[in-house]
């Protein structure tokens, strides 16, 4: 391949991102809508992530709740 001709393989690149959604659940008190987000969020175990891109250092991110709001 000469040095001329463009690199078109394709590659693989990891992305960890953090999207905001909402999720309305029934319940009877904001305890038992956080229990069920924890149940979900179980599902979702965390991922390894670098903490700036001039270090590296490590650590784990996982799901957050953000808020619970009675609707």
């Amino acid at each position: 391949m000469s040095s001329d001709s463009k690199d078109t393989a394709n590659r693989k690149y990891r992305v960890v991102a953090m999207i905001p959604t909402e999720i309305y659940i029934d319940g009877t008190s904001a305890e038992e809508a956080y229990s069920t987000v924890d149940w979900l969020f179980e599902q979702y175990p965390g991922v390894d992530a670098p903490m700036a891109s001039e270090s590296e250092h490590r650590a784990p991110l996982a799901p957050r709740v953000m808020t619970i709001e009675n609707v």
